[in-house]
C-alpha cells in the first residue's frame, strides 16, 4: 500500500490501516522536482491506543472456584506492567506483574 502525505508533514500511522501485529515500513521523500530519496525500512509491532481487545479470565477470579486456575491476560502486547487488587481488602494491592 502507498500512502503520501500532500505538501510534506506528518504521516499517521492511524489513518493506514495497518493490522495491530508485525508490519514493514518503507519511506522515501520526494521533492517538487520528482527527486528521490533512498528508501528507509523498519519493522515494527503496532499496538492497539486502548485495551479493548484485552480479555482477562477467569473474570472475577474467586477462590471457591478457581483455585489452581491461572488468571489467563489475552492479548496484552509489548511491555505491560499489571497491578493486581483485592476487592475484599478495599482494593489492597496485591502485586504487580
Amino acid at each position: 500500500m502507498a500512502y503520501a502525505v500532500p505538501g510534506g508533514g506528518t504521516a499517521r500511522l492511524s489513518d493506514m490501516q495497518l493490522s495491530p501485529v508485525y508490519n514493514q515500513i518503507s519511506v522515501m521523500a520526494v521533492d517538487d522536482k520528482n527527486n528521490a530519496s533512498p528508501p528507509a525500512e523498519a519493522h515494527v509491532t503496532l499496538l492497539s491506543a486502548g485495551l479493548s481487545g484485552v480479555k482477562v479470565f477467569p473474570n472475577p477470579w474467586r477462590a471457591d472456584r478457581d483455585t489452581g486456575k491461572l488468571i489467563t491476560f489475552d492479548s496484552l502486547r509489548g511491555s505491560v506492567v499489571t497491578p493486581i487488587f483485592s476487592p475484599r481488602l478495599a482494593a489492597f494491592w496485591n502485586r504487580t506483574i
